[in-house]
């Protein structure tokens, strides 16, 4: 592991580009300064906080609860529906054979949660499975005339023309 000073100057160093790429000042400026101070104080004293999957899992449920009180209990169902089948799903590879949910997952329902703006009034497009069906050969001629004469339908045009 790397001396503490050693990562002091890189995290510096960081710090010092941030505030050059962001707000656009150098060492020199006034503001610099105190730009880097709140910098560092805030990757020292900021608390980082872990996704809670009991609480996104609450909301995901209070969200379908809300929807089934606005009786639009088919949203709900397919909403529960869609993160189960989102949390049972590996994230990186489909072929994780020791597959167990992770906080990526839970972060994720949390961000699209937050970026939900109004759940209840969006409309639903399902996508319905494709089947594909053989083309087969029928007989429609037959079934719609039910084995009656051989109806011809138009007006009628002999054969010969008269001279």
């Amino acid at each position: 592991m790397a001396p503490i000073t050693l990562k002091k100057s890189i995290i510096d160093d960081y710090a010092e580009e941030l505030i050059f790429q962001t707000l656009n000042l150098k060492k020199k400026d006034e503001n610099f300064k105190t730009a880097f101070e709140f910098v560092m104080s805030n990757f020292r004293f900021h608390r980082f906080l872990d996704v809670n999957p009991l609480d996104i899992t609450r909301n995901i449920s209070g969200l379908c609860k809300k929807l089934c009180i606005n009786c639009q209990d088919m949203k709900a169902l397919h909403l529960k529906q869609l993160v189960e089948k989102f949390l049972n799903q590996p994230l990186l590879s489909a072929k994780d054979e020791n597959f167990i949910q992770t906080d990526s997952h839970y972060s994720l329902l949390s961000l699209l949660l937050c970026l939900s703006t109004n759940p209840l009034s969006t409309t639903v497009k399902l996508n319905k499975e494709i089947v594909e069906i053989e083309n087969e050969h029928f007989d429609w001629k037959k079934y719609l005339y039910d084995e009656e004469n051989d109806m011809r339908i138009g007006a009628s045009i002999d054969d010969t023309i008269e001279e």
